[in-house]
């Protein structure tokens, strides 16, 4: 059993999240690693905004199925997002989760992942 969750996205777009397929998941983790490897979680001189492009592209990723459209236009996409939503649909589809109060180092739940 999986948790399905239907959201309404900042411009009013409806999408039901669910857990992505092998493939998908796939192409998620190597975002988030490669974001990891870049932004380590110690990195007190690295921006918000670095792992904010990386968790975009992973949140592409997962919805690039359901709304093609949307992912292709990358301006529109950023707005129809905020960062409570992108960890919403990272934690549904992809089993991760948001593991401390700010964005460095924070994705956690997958194997591999600090």
């Amino acid at each position: 059993m999986y948790e399905v969750l239907d959201l309404e996205l900042q411009d009013g777009t409806e999408v039901r999240v669910r857990p992505l397929d092998l493939k998908r998941l796939r192409k998620v983790m190597k975002v988030i690693e490669e974001m990891n490897e870049i932004v380590p979680e110690n990195d007190e001189d690295s921006e918000e905004g670095d792992n904010l492009t990386f968790l975009i592209k992973a949140t592409k990723i997962c919805l690039e199925k359901q709304l093609p459209d949307l992912v292709k236009d990358n301006d529109k996409f950023e707005e129809t997002l905020d960062v409570p939503t992108i960890w919403k649909i990272l934690e549904v589809s992809a089993g991760i989760s948001m593991g401390g109060p700010n964005l460095q180092g924070g994705a956690t739940g997958l194997p591999g992942l600090t």
